[in-house]
């Protein structure tokens, strides 16, 4: 839990995930719900819950959890609100466009190219070039075979 004064508060992300299997749990606390891409046919998904407020707004308040496991070649998305916000317009459409922006470099089996090709930072420039928020955007791929332990 945050320290403060009353009325003070923070926004957090959190992705538990175990790469052996693949499995994985979000949990939001006021951002919005992570994408999962897949792959196989191109389409996005938000799994399950929305979670919880921001820390600290509500004590007490539950943060649900979904969960999940891609298939190889799946990535999840992961977001600050600052990315897919726009001051007068409903944040919903903005949740919209990010995984319409990812799909053209999640299509790609794997791509690299330093700082100014890489990935991640197309999807921002793609979704939020001029916005002066926090862009935060995580995005992690499941790649090859499946670890064994």
């Amino acid at each position: 839990m945050p320290r403060g004064r009353p009325g003070e508060f923070a926004t957090a992300p959190h992705l538990a995930l175990r790469p052996a299997s693949g499995e994985y749990r979000p949990f939001n606390a006021g951002h919005p719900p992570p994408a999962h891409h897949r792959r196989e046919d191109g389409g996005s998904r938000r799994p399950g819950e929305d979670g919880g407020p921001p820390l600290g707004l509500l004590p007490g308040s539950p943060y649900p959890a979904a969960h999940g496991r891609p298939a190889l070649g799946d990535s999840l998305l992961l977001c600050s609100d600052g990315l897919v916000e726009v001051p007068g317009q409903d944040i919903e459409a903005g949740i919209g466009r990010l995984p319409a922006a990812a799909e053209p470099v999640l299509r790609v089996p794997h791509a690299s190219g330093g700082a100014a090709g890489h990935p991640a930072g197309r999807v921002l420039r793609a979704v939020a070039r001029d916005v002066a928020d926090d862009r935060t955007l995580v995005m992690v791929r499941r790649l090859g075979p499946p670890f064994t332990t």
